[in-house]
């Protein structure tokens, strides 16, 4: 039987998954700014991954700190990332800090982009 410090084989392989699953766990129950520090080392050891930058812009909006969840996104958007929860929280991010016609602009992004399939339809 190993011993209690040694981790699973299954789990040595996904470092980064553990840390989004227990980022997402302080979210769901309050503690944002725990789930941000993870969502920030995330985000720095991979810029461009989307879902890292989303859920670190996303604390941040939980914290109350919406100057500090602009950066990830435009990162994204600059890169040419069209998801609708990116110009969402884009939107969101821009209203709380009272630019309403920026969040307009970033809210029409968001229904052109739920528009769009993500998935083809399947025969």
């Amino acid at each position: 039987m190993p011993h209690a410090t040694t981790p699973s084989p299954a789990l040595a392989h996904c470092p980064a998954d553990l840390m989004r699953l227990l980022g997402h766990l302080y979210l769901r129950h309050g503690h944002s700014a725990h789930a941000a520090v993870l969502f920030d080392a995330l985000h720095k050891l991979d810029p461009l991954d989307a879902l890292a930058a989303r859920s670190l812009a996303y604390s941040r909006l939980q914290e109350g700190r919406p100057e500090e969840a602009l950066a990830p996104l435009q990162r994204l958007l600059d890169h040419g990332d069209g998801h609708a929860v990116t110009h969402v929280l884009h939107a969101q991010a821009l209203l709380a800090l009272g630019r309403t016609a920026d969040s307009a602009r970033a809210m029409r992004a968001y229904v052109a982009a739920r528009a769009v399939p993500t998935h083809p339809e399947r025969p």
